[in-house]
């Protein structure tokens, strides 16, 4: 009885044609090292020495601009939000405002 109960109930909305219902990720949180780096880097208040906005930083992005990482364009966590929906990279944390 139970076996029929469970497929009663998994199986009936695909009789019906029920709509799909896709999945939306509201957010995606990034921990990790500079194989993850976001660009928060240019948000510390540290020497302008140490900040990742040299022009060569950035230079494989559409528009060439250094975004702050230590990478010259996309990094892993840029493909995974893509392939999850997003429309841009992750934002630096740093860079959130209230």
């Amino acid at each position: 009885m139970a076996l029929l109960m469970f497929f009663a109930i998994t199986f009936t909305p695909m009789l019906h044609g029920a709509p799909r219902v896709t999945a939306c990720v509201p957010a995606i949180y990034v921990f990790g090292d500079s194989l993850a780096d976001v660009g928060n880097n240019n948000h510390l208040e540290v020497a302008e020495i140490n900040k990742a906005n040299f022009p060569h930083n950035g230079v494989d992005f559409p528009d060439r601009v250094s975004t702050g990482r230590f990478s010259n364009g996309y990094n892993g966590i840029d493909f995974i939000a893509k392939k999850l929906g997003f429309e841009r990279s992750p934002p630096p944390y740093l860079s959130l405002t209230m």
